[in-house]
């Protein structure tokens, strides 16, 4: 078969030309979505549709921190945790607004373990979604809140800005969050 022997010679490559030609070919999809051959694809739109796709989360949230001056305690009183509440309680507000997300965020940090228990219940009923702790402390009753909060099998975030978690805050929570092998 003198064809078959010269159609296998017409399209046998080099160890360089094979490299360079899987290379071209492997990026070609990223080449063309970049739009560097002169045009870029159409992105497909997408559409929530179905039962789902009018649901609003609702997403209950609250500040932890100790009441009146931090002291010499971490963060310290170099920290301003009044500047602070009002920063994040902005960028919640704002993400809540973007995300089409219903937060109910508390006015007030919870400033004692009492505070924590009844915001705890009252927060669970009716159910929410899930629960935004946000930590502003990493004293007292800070760490002890977060860890009830997701002791109530709600899907719980816990914001610790810089300062507010060690090692020593996050390991127990973290360990019973992890699923048992």
């Amino acid at each position: 078969m003198p064809g078959m022997a010269h159609l296998i010679r017409r399209f046998s490559l080099n160890r360089r030309q094979f490299i360079f030609q899987t290379g071209a070919l492997a990026l070609a999809p990223t080449l063309l979505q970049a739009g560097l051959f002169g045009r870029t694809p159409a992105e497909p739109k997408v559409v929530p549709r179905g039962p789902a796709s009018t649901y609003v989360p609702r997403i209950r949230a609250a500040f932890v921190r100790r009441k009146g001056d931090y002291g010499m305690l971490w963060p310290g009183a170099v920290y301003d945790g009044e500047a602070a509440f009002k920063k994040y309680m902005d960028e919640i507000s704002a993400a809540a607004k973007e995300l089409k997300l219903h937060i109910d965020l508390r006015p007030e940090p919870i400033y004692s373990p009492a505070e924590a228990e009844a915001w705890l219940a009252q927060a669970s009923s009716p159910k929410p979604d899930g629960l935004l702790i946000v930590l502003l402390d990493r004293q007292a009753h800070a760490w002890p809140t977060a860890a009830k909060a997701a002791a109530t099998g709600l899907p719980t975030i816990v914001f610790a800005p810089l300062g507010a978690a060690f090692t020593t805050n996050t390991d127990p929570p973290g360990r019973e969050a992890r699923p048992a092998h």
